[in-house]
């Protein structure tokens, strides 16, 4: 498929890899045969369903080839596939296949894949710390975070240090979570609406299951009387905001019980990936170092957390200003409180220490004269994200309802909805593939309002809108979702 493959093509020399491209079996090998002295392949990614020859059967022709000296030298094989990996690993059986990736890829994971096989240190740039990091692989983390921005920045830093994480967005979601889930740990934020994470933490106590349970508060909180306040709550310990990602792990770490002992991933590529973040423009007004190691290295995922704030918060200065004037303090502090937190996670500084000032004297029942710095480093902020180019929208498609392939626009319908369902990081390319595979007329102006709410982190909506998807030829698509 063109639009999968320009993904990972974009992904993939984002990190500063020579990357060949070959649309089907026949063409890949003959890409491989003809590859010069010095510039042998030394990775393929091959999808599994393909017409004519797929990629199991490339696969084994490869090593064939290798095997007759036709090929010089054998790559990596990563098999990608939207499709049961059980039957892939069957139909694989005698194969060396090196990994395998569930479509739509995500960046993170194909460069967590490529870690694992390649050897060499994982820089912190890349990952908090990896020696400890590999004592939580596996570990089952409830993080309790009402702000969707940040969940992103905590979701992706956990993931990259191998833990499973499942997402709430207030309190009141934590307390039914635990009685449904097996959790190691919990991250909880104190400041969520409809159920703060004090209360949450009560509620949870109560029950003799959750005695031992670790629950750290993640807060911007440092003063010894807010510690004091997580630890009466029942709290056993304390993340401090913006995240550090080496002492997010470490504190982990302390509560979570380590699993089997693993040699700690290494790869060769570090120093490619350094280049990638490197290669992010200067923005006045961030410290990029530290945001991209919140975002674990993942460019991608920062340029669209950036613009989502921008979108959030364009007018904050106006507002806040409003609620000030009218009296709301208590509403004007909760909004100093959001965009300080976000602006912490995202590496903005100077907006984040403004942010703060302007919460603890409204909080205080004072006004607060920093609202000229707030005003000034939130225009320096937006203006930075300005001048990040936004993803090209996708080109027009004229297809007609025969030429959609129903088959993997059904698939990819099953796996969005979960991802929305979960409250789920989308990534753009699964929506950029729904779009290619049933993108016809009658379909496409709600598919793009659709991507636009995904990538505003408007979940609700989006499913609103999945649900809804429908046209006048009633052609079914496997679900609710018709064209």
């Amino acid at each position: 498929i063109d639009t999968s493959r320009q993904i990972l093509r974009e992904i993939l020399s984002s990190w500063k890899f020579v990357v060949a491209e070959a649309a089907n079996g026949p063409q890949a090998l003959d890409v491989l045969r003809r590859a010069q002295p010095g510039q042998e392949i030394e990775l393929v990614l091959l999808d599994w369903k393909m017409p004519g020859m797929d990629g199991v059967e490339v696969a084994r022709e490869i090593q064939e080839q290798v095997r007759r000296g036709e090929i010089p030298g054998m790559p990596v094989s990563i098999m990608v596939t939207a499709y049961s990996r059980d039957q892939l690993l069957q139909q694989a059986q005698g194969l060396r296949l090196d990994a395998v990736l569930q479509k739509p890829v995500i960046a993170s994971n194909l460069f967590d894949t490529i870690v694992r096989i390649q050897g060499g240190k994982v820089e912190h740039v890349l990952a908090p710390d990896y020696a400890t990091a590999t004592s939580l692989a596996g570990a089952h983390v409830l993080l309790v975070e009402d702000n969707e921005i940040n969940q992103q920045v905590a979701r992706e830093l956990l993931e990259r240090a191998g833990l499973v994480v499942t997402v709430a967005h207030n309190g009141e979601e934590a307390v039914h979570a635990v009685q449904r889930e097996t959790f190691d740990a919990i991250l909880m934020d104190l400041q969520m609406p409809v159920m703060d994470g004090f209360e949450a933490t009560r509620r949870i106590r109560q029950d003799a299951r959750f005695q031992n349970l670790p629950i750290l508060a993640l807060s911007a909180a440092v003063m010894t009387q807010d510690r004091a306040a997580c630890l009466a709550a029942g709290m056993n310990d304390h993340v401090a905001k913006p995240v550090v990602p080496l002492e997010m792990i470490e504190t982990l770490a302390k509560w979570i019980r380590p699993g089997a002992e693993q040699n700690a991933p290494q790869c060769r590529v570090a120093a490619i990936a350094r280049e990638a973040a490197q290669a992010m423009p200067e923005l006045p007004g961030f410290d990029l170092a530290a945001a991209m190691k919140r975002v674990g290295g993942n460019r991608i995922l920062l340029e669209r957390l950036l613009l989502n704030f921008a979108e959030q918060f364009g007018r904050a200065a106006d507002e806040l200003g409003a609620l000030i004037l009218s009296g709301r303090k208590v509403e004007a502090a909760a909004l100093a409180h959001r965009i300080k937190g976000t602006a912490g996670n995202l590496g903005a500084v100077e907006l984040h220490a403004a942010a703060d000032r302007i919460e603890r004297d409204l909080r205080q029942g004072g006004s607060s004269d920093a609202r000229a710095e707030f005003d000034a480093a939130l225009a320096q902020v937006l203006e930075s994200i300005a001048g990040i180019e936004a993803p090209p929208a996708p080109a027009p498609f004229e297809f007609e309802c025969e030429k959609c392939r129903w088959q993997r626009g059904a698939e990819l319908f099953k796996v969005l909805r979960g991802l929305l369902q979960g409250s789920e990081f989308v990534p753009p390319e699964l929506i950029a593939e729904l779009i290619e595979s049933v993108a016809c007329q009658l379909l496409r102006k709600k598919l793009l309002e659709l991507q636009r709410q995904v990538d505003n982190f408007d979940y609700v909506q989006a499913q609103e809108t999945l649900d809804g998807l429908a046209c006048a030829k009633g052609h079914d698509f496997g679900g609710r979702m018709r064209c």
